[in-house]
């Protein structure tokens, strides 16, 4: 989750674009996006969302 050079590689070899930060092992900082489990739930769940209607 620290290191976004895997999914940048991937994306750049796939012709795709890394649409913003997933949190799936750990939570936010305090204040952040996903800050509590659900507040996590919510901000993936809206990338997700975005992601598939712009495709």
């Amino acid at each position: 989750m620290t290191d976004p050079r895997l999914a940048r590689a991937l994306a750049r070899e796939a012709g795709a674009v890394v649409g913003g930060t997933v949190y799936s092992d750990a939570l936010s900082p305090p204040g952040g996006p996903a800050a509590t489990y659900l507040a996590m739930l919510r901000h993936n769940t809206t990338l997700f969302a975005a992601a598939m209607a712009e495709n």
